[in-house]
């Protein structure tokens, strides 16, 4: 039923309650002669009271129907709303149909890939073997620079090995080519150097090295044939090998010897006394 009928339908209502009253209070002041509207005081109230109730009901129900619009016009709008949403997903899961009907983009698309990453890889591989070559290259040419440098030194110790009587047998060329080297022992000195130059049969138990000396340049090395020396060094590093040797492994207790692992060291003559300028690399064992 709507509001407008039912505001109608209780004016129709209320409207005999309100009369009544005034009907009668009529036909009583026609019955005696004067209104007795006024003098009743019963009366009046009553109608007051009707009055005001019908008032109140009235503007109950006006504002019942307020609410109730209110109420019908958000649940419309909550339906658009869910209308909306439901609009917009269906929307979304059309979408990748849509997008799954072109699949001939995507083989041309993998294929294309597929062959510029064949390509990357083709290249990457020649890169790779252009590096390894060169390091393949390198690695010969240090290993030929090793062997000669080591070739050159095993000569130099070869030529240094001659004595006097084996020069005698060699051939000219060969004998003229060998600088003249003389050979010496000395007393070591703590802070690394020689003095006092003796012949080499005057080597001792206190003489390690042996002295050589080729064109006015000195040089020592290790005598290993002095076992007695190499002992006597140990026990007292310090003065015989801190300052002359230089060693590839830390000394260990219970070492009992040491060799040489480089070529010579070399020596200046300075104020009277040859001073070590570049120690020999030893190794204990």
């Amino acid at each position: 039923m709507k509001t407008g009928k039912i505001y109608k339908s209780l004016i129709i209502l209320g409207f005999p309650f309100i009369m009544a009253p005034c009907m009668v209070i009529a036909q009583q002041a026609g019955a005696q002669g004067r209104t007795t509207f006024v003098s009743d005081s019963t009366l009046q109230w009553i109608v007051i009271v009707l009055l005001i109730t019908v008032f109140v009901i009235l503007m109950m129900l006006i504002f019942q129907g307020i609410g109730k619009n209110k109420a019908i016009s958000r649940l419309n709008r909550r339906i658009d709303v869910i209308v909306n949403l439901q609009n917009s997903e269906n929307q979304m899961q059309l979408r990748p149909q849509v997008s799954s009907s072109l699949p001939r983009y995507n083989e041309v698309a993998d294929e294309k890939l597929k062959n510029q990453l064949n390509e990357l890889t083709r290249k990457l591989e020649e890169l790779n073997k252009k590096v390894d070559a060169n390091q393949t290259k390198s690695m010969q040419i240090n290993c030929l620079d090793k062997l000669n440098v080591d070739e050159i030194q095993s000569a130099d110790l070869v030529l240094e090995a001659v004595v006097p009587q084996d020069q005698d047998t060699l051939s000219e060329p060969i004998t003229l080519s060998i600088p003249q080297q003389q050979e010496f022992v000395s007393n070591c000195m703590t802070a690394g150097a020689f003095q006092e130059l003796l012949p080499i049969s005057k080597k001792s138990r206190h003489t390690p090295y042996i002295i050589s000396k080729r064109e006015n340049e000195y040089y020592f090395r290790l005598d290993e044939s002095n076992l007695d020396a190499i002992t006597t060094a140990i026990q007292y590093r310090n003065s015989y090998i801190d300052g002359f040797c230089e060693s590839l492994n830390n000394y260990f207790p219970g070492a009992k010897s040491f060799t040489q692992e480089s070529k010579l060291g070399k020596l200046q003559l300075v104020d009277g006394k040859l001073q070590v300028v570049e120690k020999i690399k030893i190794r204990y064992s």
